[in-house]
């Protein structure tokens, strides 16, 4: 029973790694959607026509589920406890992710890059070498999966010199565009391309009711008529219409 329930979870991850959905996501966000003075929509939000998560653009295909299911049989158990394993860089060495068989890494909103002389670097060259060997590491893994980078690119790549910094989500949010949105994370995206990371602890889709948490700026506001469209908006900005299709990120 444990192992099956770790194939199941490891299934999950791998479906993002295959990224091979195969049902497009709307072309463009419904432009009647308006939103008055109280945070409320007078269209539909996110994608019309779609009212459950079944069968909805953001679902992988049955093809896609397929694919990753044949890869996950063919895992040992501690593949399958590697691709289940998130670790911040700033704890990790490649050698360690090398062994531990991991199925992603991280850089939180302080793990940046270390020099060769023990100093910490925001520069673009950096990065680049620093998520490269990580990404190296699943070159040579049998059955090849790929390896997630991610980082906490919630206002752009905001750890990189030189990449753009965007306002918070709250900012977004209170534009009332969606446009804009999509924009943000077309080029935040784009960004993280640039030094190899392919994974975004984005966008906060939770209506922030407590403005005491202080975290509150991370979400588009207090409703969820309001975050719903927006979160798809930055969505399909991350993942450029369609997960898989270059250039995309996970969001």
């Amino acid at each position: 029973m444990a192992l099956n329930n770790s194939r199941i979870l490891a299934l999950l991850t791998l479906t993002t790694l295959a990224a091979c959905g195969d049902s497009p996501l709307s072309e463009n966000l419904d432009a009647a959607t308006t939103f008055g003075p109280d945070g409320g929509s007078s269209g539909p939000v996110a994608w019309p026509g779609e009212t459950s998560i079944d069968g909805g653009p953001w679902v992988p295909s049955q093809t896609c589920w397929e694919r990753a299911a044949a890869l996950v049989e063919l895992l040992t158990p501690a593949q399958c406890f590697g691709q289940m394993t998130t670790v911040d860089s700033s704890g990790l060495t490649v050698a360690e992710a090398t062994s531990a068989l991991l199925g992603s890494v991280f850089s939180g909103g302080g793990s940046d890059p270390t020099t060769p002389g023990g100093v910490t670097s925001n520069l673009i060259p950096d990065w680049l070498a620093m998520i490269s060997s990580y990404l190296d590491v699943a070159k040579g893994s049998t059955p090849y999966i790929g390896l997630l980078y991610g980082l906490d690119s919630v206002h752009g790549n905001n750890n990189v010199q030189d990449a753009v910094m965007f306002p918070h989500s709250i900012g977004i949010g209170a534009s009332r565009n969606l446009a804009l949105a999509e924009q943000v994370g077309r080029i935040t995206a784009l960004e993280m391309l640039g030094v190899g990371a392919n994974w975004t602890f984005a966008p906060t889709v939770a209506p922030a009711l407590d403005q005491r948490w202080g975290r509150t700026y991370e979400t588009f506001g207090e409703k969820a008529e309001l975050t719903a469209p927006f979160g798809a908006a930055l969505v399909k900005g991350f993942q450029n219409g369609k997960l898989g299709s270059p250039p995309s990120v996970l969001a």
